[in-house]
């Protein structure tokens, strides 16, 4: 049974423990929270030991992947299959960036939606500051570059590679707000 058994270990979310001086989740968008453990056992196609260095968003990813393991399609999934990573490794056409959102459920105080590469995090916050952040040179995020002027060009275009990955995951935050926000970067101010 174990040579026929897929195991997947992962989480929704993680845990601020007292990095940034915070508790708990919710309302921001540290690694600390949205960097969560993915490991998959499948005997016969993933080589044990193996490590995958490419973006994956886990809840849709594994709502498009776990039905194909499984032999049948779920065509609601605005994720992508896993299977060409657990098989190739490394396939060229994968996505370039991650993303995360948080809805504001619990609180309703904040909506935010994220995206990153290797370099750069961008957090759209749409009722509040905007961040934007250099991985390379502040991996902890201790500095918030949004209103330096340098990274004008980064923060361009991670706004409208964040814009044009809303409809993707059909996303209701790409309404006229969103559009303002993301295309002109202008905040609505009362």
């Amino acid at each position: 049974m174990d040579n026929e058994t897929v195991i997947i270990f992962t989480s929704d979310h993680g845990d601020a423990a007292g990095s940034h001086g915070l508790l708990d989740k919710h309302y921001v968008m540290y690694n600390e929270e949205v960097h969560v453990p993915l490991v998959i056992k499948w005997p016969g196609v993933v080589k044990p030991g193996s490590r995958c260095e490419k973006f994956v968003i886990n809840s849709l990813d594994l709502s498009a992947t776990i039905p194909q393991i499984a032999g049948f399609n779920f065509n609601q999934s605005t994720g992508i299959s896993l299977i060409p990573l657990l098989k190739e490794g490394n396939p060229e056409n994968w996505r370039k960036y991650a993303f995360s959102n948080y809805k504001g459920q619990q609180f309703g105080l904040s909506v935010q939606r994220m995206i990153r590469n290797k370099r750069w995090k961008y957090i759209w916050n749409l009722t509040d500051t905007n961040e934007l952040y250099d991985l390379k040179n502040d991996p902890s995020k201790m500095k918030n570059l949004i209103a330096d002027i340098d990274y004008s060009s980064q923060l361009k275009t991670l706004r409208k590679d964040l814009y044009d990955d809303l409809p993707i995951r059909k996303d209701p935050a790409l309404n006229w707000a969103g559009k303002i926000q993301l295309l002109e970067g202008k905040k609505l101010v009362r």
